[in-house]
């Protein structure tokens, strides 16, 4: 079958295999991924590279995006306890504290 395809056909069926195992990679890459959560959003530069750091000094991996700080989603919870022990963020959203 391959000897009866034309130079130009065996080189678009080479390039359709490339490009079906580069996809298959890609997505097996993606699926290796830890799935993100949002720790704080809607804090300022300073305050989010505050987190970050924090977060890192506790040997947890973080994303920023815009001004987002991520972490992977099982982590979440405990980080957030971790840094509200240690103050953190200082700038953080309002909570129960503007009642009194």
């Amino acid at each position: 079958m391959w000897s009866a395809l034309e130079p130009r056909q065996r080189l678009v069926a080479a390039l359709a295999v490339v490009a079906t195992i580069a996809v298959l990679a890609g997505l097996v890459q993606a699926a290796r991924q830890p799935s993100m959560a949002t720790l704080y959003s809607g804090l300022d530069s300073a305050a989010a590279g505050e987190v970050m750091a924090a977060v890192e000094a506790m040997g947890v991996k973080t994303e920023a995006r815009g001004a987002a700080v991520l972490v992977p989603v099982g982590d979440r919870d405990r980080v957030r306890l971790a840094l509200a022990a240690e103050g953190l963020p200082r700038n953080g959203p309002a909570g129960y504290e503007i009642l009194e």
